[in-house]
């Protein structure tokens, strides 16, 4: 049997085809998962300020229920709303490379790696 160039091209648009339904479903169950994961990630949240609130409601850091400990610790962070009104002295100066520059000037030298990647278009003809 003979394998003509029309039947590997009808081989290849079926398994591509095929490949991105694959795709679009697993996206799909992977939203519906993600759903979930942040309805149980309110839940916890919920679940958690309820015992910071009857620590802090009972004056205790610390109490014991069957098996388990639970301690309540304190922890601080820094949230910067307007980097611009921040000092000199409290800023990092971040070095990064402007890559649409390099692309566009290609500079001698081998400091860079330029990557070509392909894409395939399918469109229905009916």
């Amino acid at each position: 049997m003979t394998i003509t160039p029309q039947d590997e091209e009808h081989l290849l648009i079926d398994m591509l085809i095929g490949t991105r339904n694959s795709v679009q479903r697993a996206k799909k169950e992977v939203e519906a998962a993600s759903a979930v994961l942040r309805t149980m990630e309110k839940q916890l949240e919920d679940v958690e300020q309820a015992i910071i609130d009857y620590c802090e409601a009972n004056g205790v850091l610390q109490f014991n229920a069957e098996h388990y400990s639970i301690t309540v610790q304190s922890r601080e962070s820094v949230d910067v709303p307007d980097v611009d009104a921040v000092p000199e002295e409290y800023t990092r100066i971040k070095r990064e490379p402007n890559k649409i520059l390099i692309k566009e000037a290609r500079p001698q030298g081998n400091w860079y790696a330029i990557k070509e990647t392909k894409h395939i278009t399918l469109r229905s003809k009916s």
